[in-house]
């Protein structure tokens, strides 16, 4: 048996999990081993002194007050701003935020791709649709980020392999 092996083994002898014959390697190596000895002894004077102080207690009362201050602490959280992020970060809530952020970008791709209407006049350049005003420099750079926030919210819901990519209608 090593010195590593032996240290190993000290705390489990002095805690009487050792089985005989682990113990008796390790009797043999503290008989050879200064180094070990000492730390043996170390330990043994340590767990001598653990076994001798008292049992730790807690306080009469105190889980009577602990659940007070809880108490306390609960309704603090539940007053005003605190309450309104709390029921901000529930489940029910994020659905709600994923939902409306589906709406969103489904608008702004029916707004960009779909042809207004029927019977509306076109653009000199069949291509593009007047839209001054309604799709401003950042709702263009937003869209990245809607996307990337719909393909999250689609891996979160394990849907199936459904296209959410905005389409126009009449193959434009």
């Amino acid at each position: 048996m090593n010195c590593e092996e032996a240290k190993d083994l000290i705390l489990e002898s002095l805690t009487g999990t050792t089985p005989p014959d682990r113990r008796r390697a390790l009797v043999t190596h503290l008989e050879d081993c200064s180094s070990c000895r000492r730390e043996a002894a170390g330990m043994e004077h340590m767990m001598a002194m653990l076994r001798a102080a008292p049992e730790p207690r807690l306080p009469e009362g105190h889980w009577a007050e602990f659940m007070n201050a809880l108490d306390r602490r609960v309704a603090l959280d539940m007053t005003g701003w605190r309450r309104l992020i709390r029921l901000l970060r529930t489940p029910r809530i994020a659905w709600g935020a994923a939902a409306g952020t589906s709406v969103v970008v489904v608008a702004l791709g029916f707004a960009l791709y779909v042809q207004p209407f029927a019977g509306s006049e076109r653009a000199a350049d069949e291509s593009q649709v007047d839209l001054i005003g309604v799709v401003t420099e950042s709702v263009v750079q937003s869209l990245p980020s809607m996307s990337t926030a719909l393909t999250s919210w689609k891996a979160g819901l394990s849907a199936p392999d459904v296209s959410y990519e905005l389409i126009s209608v009449g193959g434009k």
